[in-house]
């Protein structure tokens, strides 16, 4: 009998820990952000690029993605099934009917799941000659606080729009094939895309682009502090001072010309010749 009550004890203890566990993990998780990507534009027949690269974990978890259709014309037949690659990052599909469709894109880091939508609406395929996404998007002219970004005109199209991390609004609207991106952060990864436009309608979004803005400058050393002779000779004295914060190497001048050079850490002295 006491050893059935102490086996039903165990029991319980493992079970209390299990859901202990289980409750911390869920507790210190932070959850994903999904990104569907920006709404498109595009005629009756034409593959629909679902893309959402955008998303991400901010914890370094790996993420699970699951696209579904939300809404759709009454005539359209399209269905969850006619999604390719649902389970993928970017997915296909081919509208069938003129109108409005709703994609959802849910993505699950393993604890938290969350939803994004996208909008694509498909106009008369006598409204086609959208111009192609637009190719060779580069980017240079990477500064702490800027990246320059370039792409190769598409035939056709009469205006660009650039996209951001993902982001449902664009970062640049216009004409040109160009764009330098201010106010950034120092060592971070940005990603981009672009997609071009003219009065038929717009591409899908270009392959994504990820470029690093540069590390900072570093900070100088503040100025040593107390610097000060001793056992002063005919041709010889004693220069000493306080080791400055961040410092990797001295210089010391005399007479406002260098004398020493060295990598020295903490308090320094140093006896040099060469005074008469």
């Amino acid at each position: 009998m006491k050893s059935r009550f102490l086996s039903g004890t165990l029991l319980a203890i493992v079970a209390f820990l299990t859901l202990l566990v289980f409750s911390c993990d869920s507790f210190l998780n932070t959850p994903p952000s999904a990104d569907a990507g920006p709404d498109q534009q595009v005629a009756l027949g034409t593959e629909v690029q679902l893309d959402g690269t955008g998303s991400m974990d901010p914890d370094g978890n790996t993420l699970t993605y699951s696209w579904t259709l939300n809404s759709y014309p009454t005539a359209s037949r399209l269905r969850d099934d006619d999604i390719s690659g649902s389970g993928n990052t970017i997915a296909y599909v081919t509208p069938d009917e003129v109108g409005d469709y709703i994609f959802d894109l849910a993505v699950f880091d393993g604890v938290d799941s969350v939803t994004d939508s996208v909008k694509i609406t498909v106009t008369e395929s006598g409204q086609s000659g959208a111009p192609q996404a637009p190719t060779g998007l580069t980017i240079s002219s990477e500064t702490e606080s800027t990246l320059t970004i370039t792409w190769n005109a598409s035939s056709g199209a009469t205006s660009y729009k650039l996209f951001r991390d993902g982001g449902a609004t664009a970062i640049y609207t216009g004409s040109g094939t160009s764009y330098t991106d201010t106010g950034l952060v120092a060592s971070t990864a940005y990603s981009y895309k672009v997609l071009a436009s003219n009065a038929a309608g717009s591409s899908s979004l270009s392959a994504a682009q990820i470029g690093n803005t540069a590390p900072p400058a570093p900070t100088p050393p503040p100025t040593p502090t107390g610097l000060a002779t001793s056992n002063a000779t005919v041709s010889t004295i004693d220069i000493s001072w306080n080791a400055a914060a961040t410092a990797t190497s001295y210089n010391l001048y005399r007479n406002g010309d260098p004398i020493f050079t060295d990598t020295v850490l903490g308090a320094v002295k140093k006896q040099l010749p060469g005074f008469s």
